[in-house]
Formats: C-alpha cells, structure tokens, sequence
C-alpha cells in the first residue's frame, strides 16, 4: 500500500513474502474447516449410534 499511496519501491521479496503468507493462511483456515467438519461428522455419528443403540434396548425390554 505504501507504493500506490506514497510512491515506495516495490520489491520483490516483498512480494513473494506477502503471497507465502496468504498462502499460509489459507492453509491453516482450509485444514481447520477440515477437521471442523470431521469431528462433525464424527459427533453426529456418535449419537445416530448411540441412539440406535438406545431404541435396540428399548425394543429388548419391551419383548421380556
């Protein structure tokens, strides 16, 4: 911002440095919607189990 508002040189390691960082950024956000959407996935088969696992025995104490 400083070269289009003040007149700075523009160099080009400062370039690169900015693109690794955006890069890096991205990274990290698309690797922690990742795991985000894993364990939700995980919780939500966790308790379709656990309520499977509940109507089963439901189903076993009404048949005694």
């Amino acid at each position: 911002m400083a070269s289009i508002f003040l007149g700075d040189r523009l160099y080009i390691g400062g370039v690169i440095g900015a693109v690794v960082i955006v890069a890096g950024l991205y990274c990290v956000l698309w690797a922690k919607s990742k795991e985000t959407k894993s364990n939700s996935d995980l919780l939500s088969e966790r308790s379709l189990a656990q309520n499977l696992l509940h109507e089963e025995s439901y189903t076993m104490i009404e048949d005694l």
